[in-house]
Formats: C-alpha cells, sequence, structure tokens
C-alpha cells in the first residue's frame, strides 16, 4: 500500500501526525499533532487522516485570526510601566530632600537624551532594544514571552519603545518643574484615560507610610533616581547614571 500524507504506522494502528506551523507553535504548545485513527485498515485510516487535517487547518486559521496578544493587553502594558517607573520617581521626592540644582540640570540633559536614542530605536525598528524591559512586564501581567510569537513579541517590544519616549519625557518636566505632562502615544493615553484616577490623600488608608525627616546633606545624593531602572529596562540605549547621579 502506498503510504498515506500526515499517517504513520505504530504497531498494528495507524496514528494521524502533522507539525504545526513554526509561528502558531507557541500558541499550540506543541511542534506536532499527533492521534491515534484508530484503525489498522488502510481505507479507513485515509479517511479519518483527512477529516483530522481539514480540523487542523481550521485550529490554524482560527489561531492566526485571533492574536493571543490583544490592544487591551498592549494597553496595560505600557501603563503598568509608566506608572511603575513615574511612582518610584515620587515616591524618591516625597521620602527624600531637595535635589541640588546641578544633580537636577543633569538629570534634565540625561532623559531628554534617554527619548532621543529611544526614538531612534523605534525609527531604526531596533525593537530588540527593549527586549528586556518587554519580558519584564509580560511576567508581571502573567503572559509569558515564550507563549508569544514573535510577531506578537515584537508587537509588545514596539509598544515598549513608544512608552518609553514617554516615560523619559515625563521625568524630564517633572526635573523642570512640569508635572502635567500629558503622553504623546495614542496607545498609553488611550489607557491612562480609561483609568480611574488614583484616591484623594485623605481617602488613602491612614496606615501609609510618613515621610521620612528631612535628610542631613551628606545623603541629598541617595535620592532614588528612576533613570537606573529605566536604563536597566533598555540595556543598549540606557544613559550612565553611577557618577554622583543617583
Amino acid at each position: 500500500m502506498a503510504p498515506i500524507a500526515n499517517v504513520v504506522l505504530r504497531g498494528r494502528t495507524f496514528h494521524f501526525r502533522r507539525r504545526g506551523p513554526t509561528g502558531l507553535q507557541p500558541k499550540l504548545r506543541l511542534t506536532e499533532m499527533v492521534r491515534s485513527l484508530g484503525t489498522s485498515d488502510g481505507r479507513t485510516a485515509k479517511l479519518r487522516a483527512c477529516q483530522l487535517y481539514v480540523a487542523s487547518e481550521n485550529i490554524f486559521s482560527t489561531l492566526n485570526a485571533t492574536p493571543m496578544l490583544t490592544d487591551a493587553q498592549l494597553a496595560r502594558l505600557v501603563q503598568d510601566f509608566y506608572g511603575l517607573i513615574l511612582d518610584q520617581e515620587n515616591q524618591g521626592r516625597l521620602t527624600r530632600g531637595a535635589i541640588p540644582n546641578d544633580i537636577r540640570e543633569r538629570r534634565v540633559a540625561q532623559y531628554e537624551t534617554m527619548a532621543a536614542r529611544n526614538r531612534e530605536a523605534l525609527a531604526c525598528n531596533r525593537l530588540e532594544e527593549a527586549g528586556f524591559v518587554t519580558a519584564q512586564m509580560l511576567n508581571k501581567q502573567g503572559i509569558k514571552p515564550s507563549n508569544l510569537s514573535p510577531a506578537e513579541l515584537s508587537q509588545a517590544r514596539q509598544a515598549m519603545l513608544r512608552a518609553g519616549i514617554d516615560v523619559a519625557e515625563a521625568l524630564k518636566a517633572r526635573h523642570e518643574g512640569d508635572f502635567n505632562f500629558e503622553p504623546r502615544d495614542k496607545l498609553l493615553k488611550a489607557q491612562l484615560e480609561a483609568t480611574p484616577p488614583p484616591p484623594h490623600l485623605s481617602e488613602q488608608s491612614a496606615s501609609a507610610p510618613t515621610p521620612a525627616s528631612e535628610p542631613e546633606p551628606e545623603a541629598m545624593h541617595e535620592t532614588p533616581d528612576p533613570l537606573s531602572v529605566v536604563g536597566a529596562a533598555f540595556r543598549t540605549t540606557q544613559v550612565v547614571v553611577s557618577q554622583g547621579v543617583v
């Protein structure tokens, strides 16, 4: 009997076997589909294999049409990153003393450089430069990067680069005295507009940490600087801030 496409004989029973498309294997969570055809008869095996082939085509079409990473997830991803960095920066302001003006000016220049470099990475499609922070934020949302297709992972990295530009520009604005910076990226802006505002200070828990007393002069340089976090996130575009800035 001539070989039957996608059918192998194991013992005395025929089995259907088909390799999944490379781009869909992360979603399928397997490299190939295998199922017993429950028969040792060649004609019956061929008929059942044809039925399973059609069924597998339907599965592949559905997976291609339904992305694992939705627009809503992308929006939450970038807002989570944006909020995390800005919250860390503000916590440093609330628990530490004044920022010396020379350090403030240095940070303004560094954040401006960071925004420009991330904008260049986005323009040149160097999406891998956001690989580290994308993986961290995806895991934070319970999404394993390994389960995404290459196109979806690139989409997430692109979104994070876009958010990184707004993060750097927001931090620059704060160091220029502007705390009303509005992000320009449409994905991030839409998500922030859909998010309820934080509760008024009087509505927050009474157990919230009390701001630390005014620090001694030698502690001024210990103010946490989220630039180091942004720099760690965008490894190849980070601005070195270890020399007396953080």
